[in-house]
Formats: C-alpha cells, sequence, structure tokens
C-alpha cells in the first residue's frame, strides 16, 4: 500500500473513531431530544396496551394483533415469532432512519413525528407480547441488534432535528446558509453510523433468529448497547479535530455572536 493510500485509509478511520463520536458529542441536546420522542411514546404504548384492547387495535394492524395472539408459549428463535419483530429489524430501521432525518426540512416536524409513531408501534408490540406471554421471545430476538439499530434510528431522528433547529433558530445566517451547516454535521452523523448497520446486520443475521439461550441474546444486546454507548461518549477525547476544524456544539454555530 503505498503513502497516499495509506494516508486516506487513516483519515477514514479517523472520522469514524475520533470525528464520529465527537460530533455525536457536540449535537448531544438533539439526541436525547430524539431519544425522548421515541422513547416516551414507546413507553406509553406499552403500558396503555396492556390494559386496552381498543388501544391496541388502533396502533397495530388485525394481522400483527391476530399473530400475537396465536404465538403463544415460545421463548427463543421460534421462526413463528420474526413475522411479530420484523417492523423492527434492519430494513424496516434503515428506512425509518432515513425518514426520521429528511423529516427535519420540515422544521423537525417529520423527524417528530417518525420517531414518535414509531416509539408507539414498538411499544405496543411489546406491550401486546408482555400481555400474552411473549415477552421474553419478542425481546431476546429483538435485543442482539436492536441495541445497536435502535440506537441509529434516535441518531437519526437527532440529526433530523438539527435541520429543523436551524431553520427555525438560524441566528444571524439566511435560513438556507444555517440550514446547509447544519446539515454539513448530520450528515456526518448518518455516515458514522454505517458500520453500525453492517455490524447489527451480521448480529441479526446469525444470532437474533438462532437457537441461542435467550439469556445470551439479551446479554449481547446489554453488552453491545453499552459498548456502543460508551464509545459515543468517551470515543475521540484524545484525538484533535483534522485539518485544525473545531467540533462545536450547534448552539455555538448558530447563536448571533458566533460565526463559522
Amino acid at each position: 500500500m503505498d503513502r497516499g493510500s495509506a494516508g486516506v485509509w487513516w483519515r477514514v478511520l479517523r472520522f469514524f473513531l475520533v470525528e464520529f463520536p465527537q460530533v455525536y458529542r457536540a449535537e448531544l441536546r438533539f439526541m436525547l431530544a430524539s431519544l425522548v420522542l421515541f422513547a416516551g411514546p414507546a413507553l406509553a404504548a406499552f403500558i396503555g396496551v396492556q390494559g386496552s384492547d381498543e388501544l391496541a387495535r388502533r396502533l397495530l394492524s388485525p394481522q400483527l394483533i391476530a399473530l400475537i395472539q396465536q404465538w403463544q408459549g415460545g421463548t427463543g428463535a421460534d421462526p413463528g415469532l420474526r413475522p411479530v419483530a420484523s417492523p423492527f429489524i434492519l430494513a424496516n430501521n434503515l428506512e425509518v432512519g432515513l425518514l426520521s432525518f429528511a423529516g427535519g426540512v420540515v422544521f423537525g416536524l417529520g423527524s417528530a413525528y417518525v420517531l414518535a409513531m414509531n416509539g408507539l408501534a414498538l411499544g405496543a408490540v411489546a406491550g401486546l407480547c408482555q400481555q400474552h406471554g411473549l415477552s421474553l421471545a419478542f425481546w431476546s430476538f429483538v435485543a442482539p441488534h436492536g441495541a445497536i439499530e435502535l440506537s441509529v434510528i434516535v441518531i437519526a431522528g437527532g440529526a433530523g432535528l438539527m435541520l429543523g433547529w436551524a431553520l427555525l433558530h438560524p441566528g444571524p445566517k439566511h435560513r438556507a446558509e444555517a440550514l446547509s451547516t447544519a446539515a454539513l454535521r448530520a450528515v456526518r452523523l448518518l455516515v458514522g453510523c454505517l458500520p453500525l448497520l453492517v455490524s447489527a446486520g451480521l448480529i441479526e443475521s446469525f444470532l437474533s433468529p438462532s437457537a441461542a439461550p435467550p439469556e445470551v441474546k439479551l446479554a449481547v444486546g446489554l453488552l453491545t448497547g453499552v459498548a456502543l454507548h460508551s464509545f459515543l461518549l468517551a470515543g475521540g477525547r484524545t484525538g484533535s479535530p483534522s485539518d485544525g476544524e473545531e467540533i462545536l456544539p450547534s448552539s455555538h454555530v448558530l447563536t448571533p455572536d458566533r460565526r463559522v
């Protein structure tokens, strides 16, 4: 490998290991807002459907409800659970992530809507599985890859909220300029998520549908989730941003007394 190729690969590696977590932390307020918009409705739906069959019917399709009601007693990788979990695996989560990002151009409302609706759906399925004794089966399938994939959805939603905030609070800039600045940073977050989706896809292909004990699958989900968020919150702290660029929180970028 020549020096030029080595330099390119080093910059790519540095982006994922240093700059990606730096940008994530700089935009942490948007990540937390995205988490609330997703997890809040999910928790509400999880609790609500266990006390209201009508709510379950409003949030879920009749086919999905019938499948959950019919498939009871499983605890592992029975193929019958896959249609229940499939709304929350890779293909759909990639689509949801892109939609939640793109929805940011509607002043953040699109991002908030996508996050909330998918949180409601996940919480409703989880709550109905809990009601019918399928909680272990459901979470042991979703957890191994879901810890990463659902985190990607939250990051993508946060990136969308960054776009909405730039439109609502452009500071001294024109809205188009503020949106462009926010979009450059938001896209870096999306690119940083690509290896995460590949990793989650591998776990989903080999572990999630396997006959491994549910406890093993849940442990993998916990460990991958802890490892990912430890990396995002601590990674890149010893590295300096490339080419002299300062990684600033968006509040610094968009307030009137600071210009980029």
